[in-house]
């Protein structure tokens, strides 16, 4: 039997003026690699930070790494927040604080390991995106470069290992090079955690067309195609709207 690492049951979510989603259902299966496009308005960060427990939807059930989400009291929703890693696509960094501390800070609430171990991990961390420790300790992100924050936030979601990570939209707004090296990051921190879930939100499934095993796509805010990246291929050759996401 499949088990899955977050779960929506006829879940119905919206803003003051509109309607994001109604009665959607959908289950991503724990450590699996999943890919989601649409277009733009179709609601797929809504839906990251719905599976993350950062909204709540006026209707359904979301079950998220086994806690029911609609019923969990405060400190449950917090523990499953702390397994979980996300990266946020406006970075969402604390403004007065350094790189490093937004590193150690949540390295800290979300682990609880003694500060030499995460400070040893920064430092590694840092040297795969070719980050220097002095820059994290006296930058803060005012001041940083794009590149720099997006590693940044890459490195805050995944520095405790998490078992579900969300990636929205990680790749818009980044020159080529920042590209290559996002890249090589997700895909080494996947090799290096075969457990973990990654559900990503993507402008293009070739950006993750050598990890993801699975490819959804919204159109009118409800499932449009569900399947793996070669059925995807497959069926675009017949659909404009899919082609668009090649």
């Amino acid at each position: 039997m499949r088990e899955y690492a977050v779960e929506f049951r006829d879940v119905t979510f919206g803003f003051a003026d509109k309607t994001v989603f109604k009665d959607l259902s959908i289950a991503f299966v724990r450590s699996e690699f999943t890919a989601i496009v649409g277009a733009s308005g179709e609601g797929l960060s809504t839906l990251l930070k719905l599976a993350d427990g950062l909204y709540s939807p006026q209707g359904g059930t979301i079950i998220t790494a086994g806690i029911d989400l609609t019923a969990a009291k405060k400190p449950e929703l917090m523990k499953m927040k702390s397994r979980n890693g996300f990266v946020f696509q406006d970075d969402a960094l604390l403004s007065s604080r350094s790189a490093y501390q937004n590193l150690s800070l949540h390295a800290k609430y979300n682990t609880h390991k003694p500060d030499a171990e995460i400070d040893a991990e920064i430092t590694a961390h840092a040297a795969h995106l070719g980050i220097s420790k002095e820059r994290l300790l006296t930058a803060r992100p005012n001041v940083m470069n794009n590149r720099e924050k997006r590693f940044v936030n890459l490195m805050r979601a995944t520095l405790h290992r998490p078992e579900i990570l969300f990636l929205d939209s990680v790749f818009d707004g980044v020159d080529q090079q920042t590209d290559s090296m996002i890249r090589r990051e997700i895909c080494r921190l996947v090799t290096d955690n075969a457990a973990m879930t990654v559900i990503a939100v993507c402008s293009k499934i070739s950006e993750f067309k050598l990890l993801a095993q699975r490819v959804v796509a919204m159109r009118d805010h409800a499932i449009y195609f569900d399947g793996t990246m070669d059925e995807y291929k497959q069926r675009q050759e017949d659909d404009d709207y899919l082609k668009e996401f090649l």
